[in-house]
Formats: structure tokens, sequence, C-alpha cells
């Protein structure tokens, strides 16, 4: 554990109403570095707060509490706001997944542990019934003028290959009789 006084810890606010979502213990640029792609993986509750954020256009507030700490001052620190302020599981606002100090810096897992997670997700299996909810949450969702104009840009260039006469006569039979939108009309 090091011991030379280069930690701080920082507090994200909820950028809606301001209240506190997540204490951290960090280094370097650690504070700006979350995304709700990174955290998705770690923490889905921050990350729904991340993705809030950015869904309503509005940046996360963070603050730093305390610097210059040694690595077991942070840790001590951390857990002792997320203590005083409460997890949402004991009815805080926290989206922190423990009490804190849980960790240390620079931590690998061995290569057993590393096989032991791997193969435990392989095993992992969706039912119909997850699939048939993730269709349905997903049901209705529209694209952000901004994300299409990603889409598009990311499409600019790529030609598909042209169908077979085979495969031109199923797309064919398929569109019969419905109306062409916008959507469905290829270009000219």
């Amino acid at each position: 554990m090091r011991q030379d006084p280069v930690f701080y810890v920082y507090v994200l606010f909820r950028p809606w109403n301001g209240e506190p979502c997540y204490i951290g213990k960090g280094v370097g640029d650690r504070l700006n570095v979350h995304s709700a792609t990174k955290a998705r993986q770690h923490n889905p509750h921050l990350a729904n707060v991340l993705k809030k954020a950015k869904r309503l256009g509005l940046e996360v507030p963070r603050v730093k509490v305390r610097e210059n700490l040694s690595e077991t001052e942070a840790l001590d620190t951390e857990k002792a706001f997320i203590n005083a302020i409460g997890r949402n599981i004991h009815g805080g606002p926290l989206t922190n997944l423990t009490d804190g100090a849980g960790g240390t810096t620079g931590h690998t897992h061995t290569p057993e542990t590393r096989a032991k997670i791997t193969a435990a997700l392989k095993v992992r299996v969706r039912t119909a019934e997850t699939y048939a909810k993730i269709a349905a949450k997903k049901r209705g969702q529209k694209h952000t003028p901004e994300t299409l104009a990603k889409i598009k840009a990311t499409r600019v260039g790529i030609r598909l290959p042209s169908p077979s006469e085979e495969r031109r006569q199923k797309i064919s039979a398929a569109l019969k009789g419905k109306k062409h939108t916008q959507r469905n009309v290829a270009p000219t």
C-alpha cells in the first residue's frame, strides 16, 4: 500500500437535484474519468446516474473533499464519508457498492482467480424470458439526433454487395402490399 501523499477523496453529485451519488478515492485524473460505459462493468447504479445526466445534457458535478492523503488515509476517509452519507441499500443516496476501503491500488487477480471468473461468466446463460425482457425494454426507444449522426458518419462510403436474384425476389415478396416509408425506400 502506497503511503506517499498523492491520493484524494472525491464526491460525484446528481446534477438534477444536487444529491451526492458516489464517493471515491483517486490519484491523478481519476476524478474525471468516470463514464457510463466504464461504470457499467463495475457499478451499474452509478452507470445509470451517468447515463441519465448525459441524456439530460447535464454535467456531473465533482468535488475533491480531501487531498494529499496517503492511501490508508484516503481509504479511511472514503469509508467515513460513505458511512456518514449512506448507501442506497441502506436508505442513503450513494450508489457505492461497498462501505468503502474495499481495495488497494494496483491489485491484480491471480491467474487462477481470473480463470474462475472467466469460467463463471461463460456458463451464464440468458433465457428466452430474459431476451423478451430486454426486447420489451428496447421497443419504442429512439436514437438521439446526435447518435443518428454518428451512425450515419460510420456508414459513409460503405457499399453493401448487390443481393442475388433469389434474395431480391424474397425482399420484393416481403414488401408487397406494404406502404413505403422514407425509411424502407432505397436511396436513388
